[in-house]
């Protein structure tokens, strides 16, 4: 997959400013090429700096990789941290990610279908919780790419990522496939979980992975978006 990074105008006005565009480099890199090979030299290339500069706002990768993260999570309104900004436990930052996802990534279609009866129309319901993941799927690639990513090098986070929170949202679908095509409304060809993955498979590389490669002009806009739900949607539709 081709992935590159884009240099930043470094804008010479507040730190806030400097501060946002050092992240935003940081955040390229550590979701193109992982924690190991980021340097922090090509950071700085990156947002327009001198290799020694950018300490002046993160004073190591390691907190490079916290502001990336729960930076990602903060309100626009949050104060500016003391600068150089340190790093916490990891622990302490995938804290932060957790909590911003449960906001962030709720999906309450999605938890709402779960408990309900099957409604006449199974499909509407269906593209509804598609549309809903679509949404969040987009809103949050930024972020789950560094995890991702980073998840190569460090294993705390691969077991936070692809352990915890992705397997968690991933068995969520799963269960909602699995219910309705238990009463016969969805086609879960054998193995709702695996239709389900595919289905989420399907939905993330429109809404993400298009963007990182050579097909982000072929297949953009809200017609791509909406044919990639309907896609999904009547490939899970039970025939009547």
């Amino acid at each position: 997959m081709n992935r590159s990074v884009n240099t930043v105008t470094m804008r010479r006005g507040r730190p806030a400013d400097r501060l946002h565009d050092i992240t935003e480099a940081g955040r390229q890199l550590l979701g193109s090429v992982g924690y190991q090979r980021t340097r922090m030299a090509d950071v700085a290339t990156a947002a327009g700096l001198s290799a020694g500069s950018v300490y002046t706002y993160v004073d190591s990768k390691d907190a490079l990789l916290h502001s990336v993260l729960a930076g990602f999570f903060a309100s626009p309104n949050e104060a500016l941290p003391e600068l150089p900004i340190t790093a916490p436990p990891l622990a302490e930052t995938l804290e932060a990610v957790r909590s911003g996802l449960a906001r962030d990534a709720a999906m309450p279609v999605l938890r709402a279908a779960l408990h309900a009866e099957a409604p006449d129309d199974v499909g509407a319901e269906l593209e509804q919780i598609l549309e809903e993941m679509y949404t969040m799927i987009s809103r949050l690639w930024p972020v789950l790419a560094v995890l991702e990513k980073c998840a190569e090098d460090v294993p705390v986070i691969r077991e936070f990522y692809f352990g915890g929170q992705r397997r968690a949202h991933l068995s969520r679908f799963a269960r909602y496939v699995q219910r309705r095509a238990g009463e016969g409304r969805l086609d879960g060809f054998g193995d709702p979980e695996l239709s389900a993955q595919v289905a989420v498979e399907a939905l993330t590389w429109h809404a993400w992975h298009r963007l990182e490669g050579f097909d982000e002009a072929r297949f953009s806009g809200i017609g791509g978006r909406g044919a990639v739900i309907t896609f999904v949607s009547k490939a899970l539709v039970a025939d009547p």
